[in-house]
């Protein structure tokens, strides 16, 4: 959990964030797909933490580990500053996959 906050707090999406991608789902939702790779199956991957104060947002930052059904982890961001809700996601690199994936 300490190294996801960490990740987190140390990212600057303006170099290498990317926009989530939604699907309109029907029934007034939104599906989110992969923002990778576009594929339309995601999955919670791990416990979401709150981290304060990071490089892209002044306030606290809602940060989710997410994984795609074809390989991909990202962490899915939504973070509060001067009243607005701003959301990106951080493509995780293979090397720091900590527990992204459900175990069998």
């Amino acid at each position: 959990m300490n190294d996801l906050k960490r990740f987190v707090s140390e990212f600057d999406s303006r170099n290498k964030g990317i926009p989530p991608h939604f699907e309109n789902d029907g029934d007034n939702t939104l599906r989110l797909d992969c923002p990778m790779c576009g594929f339309e199956s995601v999955h919670h991957s791990g416990i979401a933490v709150i981290v304060d104060s990071v490089n892209i947002v002044r306030g606290s930052v809602v940060a989710i580990p997410m994984f795609c059904e074809d390989g991909c982890s990202f962490v899915l961001c939504h973070g509060f500053h001067k009243g607005g809700i701003y959301t990106w996601c951080i493509p995780v690199p293979k090397c720091l996959q900590w527990g992204f994936k459900p175990t069998a």
